[in-house]
Order: structure tokens, then sequence, then C-alpha cells
């Protein structure tokens, strides 16, 4: 067995952006740093986590099996950071957060290997080993992407920046007095509990905040729009004049779309989906209009939400978020509650 154990525990700056972060970094102290060393025994590239495990052993001879996660195979990718460059048999050192029930699990932030390259696998992460950094969280910045295929128009991949994370980050919304209720109750504490091992995709309008990448593909008359997190698609009826009433009600409801130029215009009613977002609950009385824009050039996607719903909201809602368009992004499977190996 190659390599050490080595565990120290400190006051950690490199926080995970909580605007990034999927359901189960909830089961991580991210105020706290620890460090391993060990072997590489498995990878896994893949949604919604890269995972990681790694064997080390201690002073006293014993041998401890630590399972590790970091960010989505997209995330690490526009950083610079690709698969393949950890290996099983690789001797690592990490640094990361705990696992806050004390198992030996890391949220991982950076990684040494063997070559002296150091990955930076949170978007945040400083340089913690002194070796030659790989990924740039920059790369999240950009507010404007790929103008080089307008012929795409709203048929493409587009992807998350920084730039667009606040805009559905809003927090003063205008509660009725039932749901402002409901809201000041909320335990969040013992909902990101119950998130960090629930699979169940997000309902509408809460999944839009994904931080993972979107697909719109023509399907005969309709539109698909793929969402990367929990393999979402939702349908999207084009010039549809049936009777809506009469459709089922889903956690991401009964879309329908029309054209306005380029603007493809969404509009869904039947929704089911309990919650507007983490800490907001939604009644089935809620609807929502989507406005989805894309440039001229084709590189960047501007998202308008305007959200109804008289039991929750006392007024229409207004939610604005955007995408850019970057060459070459794959669209990658999600795999949710598929652990590594014990």
């Amino acid at each position: 067995m190659k390599g050490s154990w080595l565990l120290v525990a400190v006051a950690s700056a490199m926080l995970a952006s909580p605007a990034f972060a999927h359901h189960s970094f909830a089961k991580f102290d991210q105020q706290r740093s620890v460090e391993i060393e060990g072997e590489v025994t498995e990878v896994r590239w893949q949604n919604p986590h890269i995972q990681f495990t790694v064997e080390a052993r201690g002073e006293d001879g014993q041998t401890s099996t630590w399972h590790l996660e970091s960010a989505s195979p997209g995330i690490l990718r526009r950083s610079g950071i690709n698969a393949g460059e950890v290996a099983v048999g690789d001797v690592v050192r990490v640094a990361g957060n705990p696992a806050v029930d004390g198992s030996a699990e890391l949220n991982a932030t950076n990684m040494l290997l063997p070559d002296g390259r150091e990955l930076l696998l949170t978007l945040r992460a400083p340089l913690r080993f002194a070796g030659r950094a790989v990924g740039d969280g920059n790369t999240w910045a950009m507010t404007q992407g790929d103008a080089t295929r307008p012929e795409l128009g709203l048929f493409r991949i587009w992807s998350m920046t920084f730039a667009s994370l606040g805009l559905m980050a809003q927090r003063d919304y205008p509660l009725t007095p039932a749901a402002r209720r409901d809201f000041e109750n909320f335990d969040s504490v013992a909902g990101s509990q119950r998130l960090a091992n629930d699979c169940t995709p997000k309902g509408m309008p809460w999944i839009m905040e994904q931080p993972y990448d979107i697909l719109f593909v023509r399907d005969g008359d309709d539109i698909l729009f793929k969402l990367e997190e929990f393999d979402v698609v939702r349908r999207i009826h084009m010039d549809w004049s049936g009777d809506r009433a009469a459709q089922p009600f889903t956690i991401h409801g009964f879309s329908t779309g029309v054209w306005e130029g380029a603007t493809l215009v969404v509009t869904t009613t039947n929704l089911n989906s309990p919650n507007f977002k983490f800490e907001i609950k939604q009644s089935d009385q809620a609807s929502l209009v989507e406005r989805f824009t894309p440039s001229a050039d084709g590189a960047r996607l501007d998202y308008e939400l305007i959200v109804i719903d008289p039991v929750t909201f006392t007024e229409p809602v207004r939610i604005e978020k955007f995408w850019i368009s970057i060459p070459d992004q794959a669209f990658d499977a999600y795999n949710c509650g598929a652990p590594l190996s014990p």
C-alpha cells in the first residue's frame, strides 16, 4: 500500500460557492478544512460531482478509506481540468471540507498530484500546497460567450456564468402573510439534511437556479428543454390550442410556447411542485411565463421569469438570469445517488 495518512484540522477560507453547490454539499462543514494523503483507488468523472476514493495508512498501520467529492465535469472542464488528470494508483495529497457527521468524506478543494501539479477543484480555491496550479475559476466570470455560431440561435448548449448567479438569489419576496409565516418557521438545517441524500428532481421554477448546462433541441413541432441537473427534460408544446385544464399536474407543469421574433415565450401551469425554491412553498395555483432570448450573435441567452401565485405572493415575481455559449462544451449525464464503491 503506497502513501501515508495525514489529517490536519485548520480554519478554512476555501469555501465552495453556495450558489454552485449541489444539494449533497450540505453534509460538509465548509468552515473547516482537513488534509489527507494516500493512494487513489477509484475515480468517477461524472455528474453531479467528480468522485474519488483514497486509501491512506495511519501511523498505527491501519488503512482508512476516504470518499471525496468535487465539482461537476462541466465546471472543472471550463476551468481547465479534464478527465484523466487523476489516475488510479496516484499518491495524492488532498485538502477539503470534512463531513459534518465525522465520516471519512471530503468536499475536495485542492489535490496535489505526483508530478507537482495542484488541481484547484473549487472555483475559489487558492493554491494550498505550493504546486503548479491547474484550474482557473476566472473563466466563470465571463459575461459573453462564443459569437462564431449565430446560425444555431437558441438550439445549442448554454452554460452558467458567475456574473448571472445572484440574479436568482433574491431574498425579499412579496410573500402573503401565510407564506411569510411558513418562511420564518422553515428549518433550513433540517431541510439541508433532507436534501443531502435526496435524488428527487427539483420542480419548476426552483430547478432553473441549477448551475449545470442547459440544451434546447427540436422534437417534431415541439421543443425539448433539457437540464443537465437530474437529466430533466421539459417538453414545450408549440402553438398549442388544446384544453390546458385537462392536462396532468406535474412538478414541471404543462408548458406551451410561442415565438416572438427570436424570443421563445413559454407559459407553464398545472404545477404540483411544493416549492418555489428551497425555503419558500408554492401552491398549485402558480403559473409561470418565461422568455428565452438569444443574442443576435448567439453568444448569450437572456432569461426572464414571471411567477404568479396568489397563495404565495402578493404580486407577480420577476426574476432574470443569463447563460453563455461556450465552444465544445459537453452535455453530461447525471448520476445522482451513485456512490463510490465501499
